[in-house]
């Protein structure tokens, strides 16, 4: 959900200034939670090029690059606190944008694979330990039975 949050605030900027207001209402539509924080990149594209059929890779690496360059966006990539990013790319014929959201989990997954019966396993650990995991079933449809069938 933090790329897809992502993703919509960067189409925002492209017309609209930086605003608090509007990242905490797409943070919410996309049921972030925890706490998090944005930081936000940008290249400006040459006028003199046609950039329609153009790839913008440079660009892109350029709106990057600067983040890294910045001292306190590049303290919020190392904080420890954040575990997980959502990253969000737009762009039109004047610039490029990247926005990098940055949030708190309370679960990683570490691992993703078959189980011994052709179900899904999955591994992870909580972080927090204020947290806990209360776990759903996901099964083959095989193993569905018909609610409608006769006898069962």
């Amino acid at each position: 959900m933090a790329n897809k949050a992502a993703n919509e605030y960067a189409h925002y900027l492209l017309d609209n200034q930086e605003n608090t207001e509007v990242l905490t209402e797409i943070i919410a539509r996309q049921n972030i939670l925890g706490g998090y924080a944005c930081i936000v990149g940008n290249s400006i594209l040459d006028d003199d090029e046609e950039n329609e059929e153009k790839m913008l890779l440079n660009e892109f690496m350029d709106a990057h690059g600067l983040l890294t360059e910045l001292q306190e966006e590049c303290n919020t990539i190392v904080e420890k606190k954040y575990t997980h990013v959502g990253i969000g790319f737009a762009w039109n014929k004047v610039e490029v944008k990247i926005v990098e959201i940055y949030s708190e989990k309370s679960l990683t997954v570490t691992g993703l694979g078959e189980s011994e019966d052709n179900g899904m396993e999955i591994r992870g650990s909580v972080i927090a330990d204020k947290v806990g995991i209360y776990a759903a079933r996901i099964v083959s449809n095989k193993m569905i039975k018909d609610p409608k069938a006769k006898g069962e």
